[in-house]
């Protein structure tokens, strides 16, 4: 898995400052809170700001995730914890085209890759592919906030563009 975020950080940061000082230990830049981290929440605009930190379900506490911060102020990652399976994604957000883009993976093997933007009140879509759909498929997830600590996390999944099935909707709400 360092390896994988490794290389995630590389490709991001390539683009953005067209080098990039790999830290010695990947694990501290994601795992260790520091000034720099309260400095850069502070002074600088993450897009993502009200999704950093720790949440878990309503009606489950057990399902729980947490949400960090990467070393730029346009990035986070989600380390998910679901029982009996685990998941992370990385977003990112592009000032210049206004859209949020979705990298994920998950303990079945599953990856995903989607694309979306910003909606009023900060809330989310994303339309999102996984290798497991069928070749004109892909969901849609919407992040809906009720307030500055608990959204509404729905999935559309679509075949040619004709919605197929919708999930429940999940409350979820930060526990720290």
């Amino acid at each position: 898995m360092k390896k994988f975020i490794r290389l995630l950080l590389s490709i991001i940061c390539i683009g953005s400052l067209g080098s990039f000082a790999k830290p010695d230990n990947l694990n501290s830049v994601i795992t260790e809170t520091t000034e720099l981290d309260a400095f850069r929440i502070d002074s600088l605009d993450n897009p993502f700001n009200k999704f950093i930190g720790e949440w878990e379900t309503k009606e489950n506490p057990s399902i729980s995730w947490v949400v960090k911060e990467l070393i730029t102020n346009n990035s986070i990652l989600w380390l998910a914890d679901f029982g009996n399976r685990k998941a992370n994604a990385l977003w990112t957000y592009n000032a210049q085209t206004q859209e949020v883009h979705q990298l994920g993976s998950n303990t079945n093997g599953g990856g995903f890759l989607g694309k979306g933007s910003f909606k009023v009140n900060g809330d989310l879509e994303l339309k999102v592919k996984a290798n497991a759909d069928c070749e004109h498929c892909y969901r849609v997830f919407h992040y809906k906030w009720n307030s500055k600590n608990e959204y509404v996390f729905k999935i559309v999944s679509y075949e040619k563009d004709e919605e197929k099935k919708s999930y429940s909707r999940i409350v979820i709400r930060k526990s720290k």
